[in-house]
């Protein structure tokens, strides 16, 4: 039996960031299994997905509103009558806990309308940022979120942060990857070649990749090439290597088809984040997924699943670690084939324990059990742990 489920995501649909791309795969297998479901969104954020909003719109038993919003002080929708009204038929309600404001939204939905509520911590975490946006999260945001019926973390550690604050019904639930499409499709390029994937930000670590490159292309120019796949703030930084460097390669948008084939034939996927900016970091496992280790830095997400010198590297955010990194694999691709294909065959096992058909039924049993328990038991919520 479906259940009547609210999401509540600040961003537009289409700004093509972690959660909204964990949204439209949790909506759409859920809508597969006849829950009724609401979408509620603002218009904030920066439309790069310009599909996004028909594939939900194209989803049965999903429902999509998009609402005018501010932007200052807070991200918040301007028709809070409408925000709450269309609140009226949900059961439970789910929204990421990483805008400022919008969780005393979800508390007056608690309080006034009857929802159960789960948090969700998939954005920016509360100890990253400016004096003003921490002073507010230790003081508000902390206060008023122990007050949902559960919480929702993509990591360990912030499972064992919040439950050092004394929360409970937390589950630990990483996200998932859809296997039937991201899978090696493509034999590797004879060139060594070096993906990145992600909005061209400092939260990203561009700026460490590109001084990175810089240095690897001193030397050694034509057996390496860098493809790189996204758009930002740090847009002119990608123009500048690509005018520079014959073998570096920019597009600002990849289709996901696209995607999957740079998946396949890279032989290296870089995501060098920025500590506290993330919370699981999707693109060095739909990497692995497609048969490529990945390098990260060392931050929780990464942690959950890049092992050193198995399926990738963690390294430190520091362009020599980034550079080591990539020349350690350009090396063994060069000079040992056999140890390289190691990595392909531990990348894609490392895979295979987030499949979304595994990680949709965990998050099937967390909607139900805080629907029908929460009042009656305390506990520590479930926690899935993919076997790597």
């Amino acid at each position: 039996m479906g259940i009547s489920l609210a999401i509540y995501s600040v961003l537009n649909v289409g700004y093509g960031g972690g959660f909204e791309r964990w949204l439209y795969e949790t909506v759409s297998r859920f809508s597969a299994r006849g829950y009724k479901i609401t979408v509620i969104t603002t218009k904030a954020g920066r439309v790069r997905d310009a599909k996004a909003k028909s594939r939900f719109l194209s989803l049965p038993n999903v429902n999509l509103v998009e609402l005018n919003n501010a932007d200052k002080p807070f991200t918040i929708p301007t028709d809070l009558r409408k925000f709450f009204k269309t609140l009226s038929d949900a059961e439970l309600l789910y929204f990421n806990n990483a805008f400022a404001a919008n969780e005393l939204l979800a508390y007056l939905a608690r309080k006034f309308k009857g929802l159960r509520v789960i948090s969700g911590y998939l954005g920016t975490f509360h100890n990253v940022g400016g004096f003003a946006r921490m002073a507010y999260h230790t003081s508000i945001n902390l206060t008023v979120s122990r007050h949902f019926d559960a919480h929702h973390v993509l990591n360990k550690e912030r499972l064992n942060w919040l439950k050092s604050l004394g929360y409970k019904n937390i589950y630990y639930i990483p996200p998932g990857v859809d296997l039937n499409k991201f899978r090696p499709i493509r034999e590797k390029a004879e060139t060594f070649t070096v993906l990145f994937v992600g909005r061209l930000e400092y939260q990203k670590g561009f700026d460490m990749l590109a001084e990175a490159i810089h240095v690897l292309n001193i030397r050694d120019r034509e057996k390496i090439r860098f493809l790189i796949c996204g758009d930002g703030s740090l847009a002119t930084v990608a123009e500048l290597l690509t005018s520079r460097y014959d073998n570096v390669h920019w597009k600002k948008w990849c289709e996901e088809k696209e995607l999957i084939e740079m998946y396949s034939t890279s032989h290296i996927t870089v995501a060098p984040s920025r500590y506290g900016y993330e919370e699981f970091l999707l693109v060095p496992l739909e990497s692995m997924a497609c048969g490529t280790p990945a390098v990260t830095t060392d931050i929780p997400g990464p942690r959950e699943y890049v092992r050193n010198f198995y399926n990738g590297l963690r390294v430190p955010l520091d362009k020599e670690y980034i550079k080591y990194a990539i020349e350690f694999f350009k090396n063994i691709w060069y000079k040992n084939r056999e140890l390289y294909f190691k990595y392909i065959k531990n990348a894609l096992d490392t895979a295979s324990a987030f499949d979304w058909n595994k990680v949709i039924n965990k998050l099937d049993n967390m909607f139900r059990h805080v629907l029908c328990c929460t009042e009656t038991q305390e506990n520590s919520g479930y926690e899935h742990r993919p076997n790597i």
